[in-house]
């Protein structure tokens, strides 16, 4: 409480902590009554961020190729229908969690390299999606658009990623595209990538 000029006061407590104490009976000799403390409300996290985090944690820990609808859910503690109802199928879940991870990269990298002339500012696009391998099921390759003037090799786009993200999120390949195709909303379309690379013989293979 503030006391201002002419007696006045300005409550500063916030609104938890008042209607905490309106519901809180005064001690029997008249003295302000003893203020708990109130936790703050947190809301859980939503049903896609916890497939994705629990999809995640098992990919570091098993690999692309190991997870399952199933293992995810598991881990997740979540019923598989809930997994499939969020995210419809393996590829798409699989897709989901490589978008988020670039996009973290991406974030990051945006804060901390100089752009000037990186290989950052020479990409115009990039996508990550997995396709199939005899061994692991399914590994990722990376399709990137370079900016026009610009020139970029393989081994140049892998060894700026080497050490930015774990060992295992590195694309087995990578592979120059004029064009990343999209969907009717602008979003990279998995379903088309996977399509044109569907016969694509990744190195580790």
């Amino acid at each position: 409480m503030i006391a201002l000029s002419g007696g006045a006061t300005v409550d500063r407590r916030s609104p938890a902590v008042r209607q905490e104490v309106a519901a809180t009976p005064r001690q029997p000799n008249g003295a302000p009554p003893t203020v708990r403390n109130v936790a703050p409300i947190t809301s859980p996290p939503s049903t896609a961020v916890r497939i994705l985090d629990a999809a995640e944690r098992c990919m570091r820990r098993d690999g692309v190729g190991q997870v399952s609808m199933a293992v995810v859910a598991a881990e997740a503690g979540m019923s598989r229908g809930s997994i499939y109802n969020a995210f419809g199928d393996r590829a798409a879940l699989v897709d989901a969690v490589l978008a988020r991870v670039a996009d973290r990269f991406v974030a990051s990298s945006e804060v901390v390299v100089d752009r000037r002339r990186t290989l950052i500012g020479q990409v115009a696009e990039a996508a990550v999606f997995g396709i199939k391998h005899p061994k692991w099921q399914e590994r990722p390759l990376a399709c990137v658009v370079v900016k026009d003037g610009d020139e970029l090799t393989r081994d140049e786009v892998l060894e700026f990623l080497d050490g930015k993200v774990a060992k295992w999120w590195l694309p087995d390949d990578v592979v120059f595209v004029d064009e990343i195709p999209k969907t009717s909303v602008g979003k990279f379309s998995k379903k088309d990538l996977r399509a044109q690379f569907a016969d694509y013989e990744l190195p580790s293979a």
